[in-house]
């Protein structure tokens, strides 16, 4: 579920719990880059699947109409791109994470 704090957030919340890294690629002619990792708009959710399941998934929701994208992959290494640039580790993002409001006040 995309709706608190966009994809960004996902992809952070997926990945931190292992130190995953990932290598994102996503289409800028659809809008701006900071709109596409942090729009919330409703009725989008993240799947993290074997690379051997995608083709089903693609299939399966084909056959209802529901947009399917492959975004990309994790990295073992901790390192995450956008676009083939750069942004830095897990390892850098998850103290911010951490530290929001809503994660303060669940602790």
């Amino acid at each position: 579920d995309l709706s608190e704090g966009g994809l960004w957030v996902a992809l952070l919340e997926s990945a931190k719990s292992g130190k995953y890294g990932f290598h994102v690629r996503l289409d800028e002619s659809q809008g701006r880059l900071d709109g596409l990792l942090f729009g919330e708009a409703q009725s989008r959710i993240l799947v993290s699947l074997n690379s051997n399941q995608i083709e089903a998934l693609q299939n399966k929701c084909s056959e209802y109409g529901i947009p399917c994208h492959d975004l990309g992959n994790i990295s073992d290494n901790g390192t995450i791109l956008i676009n083939d640039k750069e942004m830095g580790s897990i390892n850098d993002f998850i103290p911010v994470y951490e530290s929001t409001i809503e994660s303060t006040m669940n602790k």
